[in-house]
């Protein structure tokens, strides 16, 4: 019976756990999308700018 409940609260931590381990998780994930996604709109603007000054200086 001592064992039992020993378990039970064993189950109850680790449960306790797994949740803050998901939620933090969770933001991490996105965190790393917004980066990556600022990353990618920064990278694009950089080439059409770059596409239109050369079009500018060109013409």
């Amino acid at each position: 019976m001592r064992k039992l409940k020993n378990y039970k609260k064993q189950n109850k931590e680790l449960k306790n756990k797994i949740e803050i381990l998901e939620s933090k998780l969770k933001t991490n994930k996105f965190s790393y999308n917004v980066h990556f996604y600022t990353l990618l709109v920064i990278s694009i603007l950089a080439i059409v700018l770059s596409f239109f000054l050369i079009i500018n200086i060109g013409g």
